[in-house]
């Protein structure tokens, strides 16, 4: 990056900065290369985007040298949510770091169709609800936070995760949310709930490598690869769910695309009913919901 070396020459003004972030993130073919810009130079200097842009002040060396270490990684392909350490999820500030799952826009439909569920009144005023691989608690902690008579418990087989999920409840001072450690049902043997949630892992384990280096070089496998068709765990959930969920209750998935018409399969030759499908902004069903009658 030609940033790196100003000693002896006048200070760097904030808007030449970021056109040399620019013009590095998108020559190596950086998606989105100018937010990026605009987040790497705000992070690094603690700037608003109209301190940049409508005062262009000087920026120091440290900062400049902060900036030049975050390009750097970004070059490398390490995801910039990774580099910042947090990302916003529904109002939340949520840290995340290698070994625990990037919170996605269209996860926030899962929530926000849980929040509907509770709305409309097909919950009790306390509901019970179980976050299955809560990864760093995004999903569980918003719910919690928007149905704050609500107890919702996290479960993840990740150290990791667990400790992400923990630091990110204390981080936005949500009581009601709780984690446990452990593989999917195990760590909630004789509990019952009102609704189970999860965005299980759901990728082909031979279209991993395929997907953005991103992805398929930073984000943890565990939370991604879904088996031979990226249905293994929708295979689990659904028949061991039948005993922790209350009967009226429901299960709301995230899934991939193309599963809508194998997940919803499995779950009616359980027993379950198909409530509700959602799309996400690209037209693609995304969530589903079953309830047990």
């Amino acid at each position: 990056m030609d940033t790196i070396s100003q000693s002896g020459r006048s200070p760097q003004k904030a808007l030449s900065l970021l056109r040399q972030i620019y013009k590095d993130l998108s020559s190596e073919g950086i998606e989105d290369a100018e937010i990026e810009a605009e987040l790497i130079l705000c992070y690094a200097s603690g700037l608003s985007k109209m301190d940049i842009y409508k005062d262009n002040p000087d920026i120091s060396e440290n900062i400049i040298k902060t900036v030049t270490d975050m390009v750097k990684k970004r070059l490398s392909r390490v995801p910039l949510q990774y580099i910042v350490g947090e990302v916003e999820f529904m109002g939340l500030r949520i840290k995340v770091g290698p070994g625990v799952l990037i919170p996605r826009p269209e996860t926030e439909i899962v929530v926000q169709e849980v929040i509907q569920i509770f709305k409309e009144g097909f919950l009790p005023s306390c509901p019970e609800i179980l976050d299955i691989g809560t990864g760093s608690g995004c999903i569980g902690l918003s719910i919690a936070r928007l149905i704050p008579s609500s107890h919702v418990i996290g479960v993840d087989i990740s150290p990791q995760s667990i400790k992400y999920s923990n630091e990110n409840k204390g981080l936005n001072k949500i009581k009601n949310f709780h984690t446990l450690r452990g593989n999917l049902f195990e760590p909630v043997k004789d509990k019952t709930f009102d609704l189970i949630v999860s965005n299980p892992p759901y990728v082909r384990t031979d279209e991993i490598a395929s997907l953005q280096q991103e992805i398929a070089l930073y984000e943890p496998r565990i939370a991604l690869d879904g088996g031979r068709d990226g249905l293994d765990f929708y295979r689990t959930i659904i028949p061991q769910s039948i005993d922790h969920l209350l009967k009226g209750g429901f299960l709301v998935f995230e899934i991939g695309i193309g599963q809508f018409e194998d997940i919803t399969g499995i779950a009616q030759r359980h027993g379950f009913t198909l409530f509700r499908v959602n799309e996400d902004f690209s037209s693609i069903k995304r969530v589903l919901i079953f309830r047990r009658l």
